[in-house]
């Protein structure tokens, strides 16, 4: 691994992140870490974006909330991260960065998702994510159904 600058516009979301990465820009956040104007916090705060060099072609792979065109970004380049690791790798970045900001409002239907979302990924099979939500959340039942089975 090397450290780079990179332009905005020269990165794209690899296709083994994607659905991670659409997964996460689609959830209602209670916290927003990227929009901090203190350049001193932001770069405590910051993960150093993953980025894989596939075909002279940049794609992140995580970290992506910060990167933006304001600034060019310090950047871990990595080449032997195969489709499935990347995937993986992915999901982690959205677990890790969504966990503590979800908006209270949407968390359970959110940790619901996100939950269907890996064990689709990594192919486990559960008879309730519902349940599972409930253990790691630590709620009832009918508001983690008041969440998930409400209509938009």
């Amino acid at each position: 691994m090397r450290i780079i600058k990179l332009k905005i516009n020269d990165i794209k979301c690899h296709p083994a992140a994607e659905d991670a990465y659409i997964f996460s820009m689609q959830q209602r956040v209670q916290f927003d870490l990227s929009t901090l104007e203190t350049e001193k916090l932001a770069t405590v705060i910051q993960p150093l974006p993953l980025i894989v060099l596939d075909c002279d072609n940049y794609h992140f792979v995580s970290g992506w909330a910060w990167i933006n065109d304001k600034t060019t970004a310090a950047i871990n380049v990595n080449k032997t991260l195969t489709n499935s690791e990347i995937e993986i790798i992915a999901w982690k970045y959205v677990i890790n960065s969504l966990q503590f900001c979800w908006h209270r409002k949407t968390n359970l239907k959110s940790a619901s998702d996100l939950l269907w979302q890996l064990s689709e990924c990594l192919g486990i099979k559960h008879k309730s994510i519902k349940k599972l939500v409930q253990q790691i959340a630590n709620e009832s039942r009918s508001a983690i159904r008041y969440q998930v089975d409400r209509k938009k």
